[in-house]
């Protein structure tokens, strides 16, 4: 069995080089933000060196080949050789509004709790989408005492 290497790319490395080349355009926090907050989920919480492409699949101790994620995001984040597919999943599943993510994770939770899906079909059809939306809307304003705008993203 081979040793794991000890990777030498500190988090202050790879915020600067962050700074310098990533756009921070869905990122779940603002690039003044990146050494203190997920970059996904927008929280402030301990971060951890993220690999862009795994160790295991050949992915480099450089600060390119890192995100600095909360555990919870880091145990979520897709494990693949493509050096895009890390950031593509943190702007498709990001949300713009600080300390938001776990809640509305709750929130979309208790509503999918009340659907299901017809016997023989492949998943969710769009009028129960349809329908969840409209009940996360209403359940987000009951629980939280404002509209909830922003929320573009799937039920499934």
């Amino acid at each position: 069995m081979s040793k794991r290497r000890q990777d030498k790319t500190t988090k202050k490395q790879i915020v600067e080089w962050a700074i310098r080349n990533l756009d921070e355009c869905g990122i779940g926090c603002d690039a003044n933000e990146y050494h203190r907050r997920c970059w996904r989920c927008g929280y402030v919480r301990n971060t951890e060196r993220c690999h862009v492409i795994p160790h295991s699949l050949g992915g480099p101790d450089e600060p390119h080949n890192y995100r600095l994620l909360c555990n919870d995001c880091h145990q979520e984040a897709p494990n693949v050789d493509s050096p895009t597919a890390m950031d593509e999943w943190i702007r498709d599943t990001s949300v713009a509004t600080y300390d938001t993510f776990w809640e509305i994770r709750k929130v979309v939770g208790s509503v999918m709790k009340r659907t299901s899906i017809h016997f023989g079909h492949n998943g969710i059809n769009h009028s129960t989408r349809e329908w969840a939306l409209k009940e996360f809307r209403k359940e987000w304003k009951k629980e939280k005492g404002y509209e909830f705008i922003q929320f573009t993203g799937e039920f499934d």
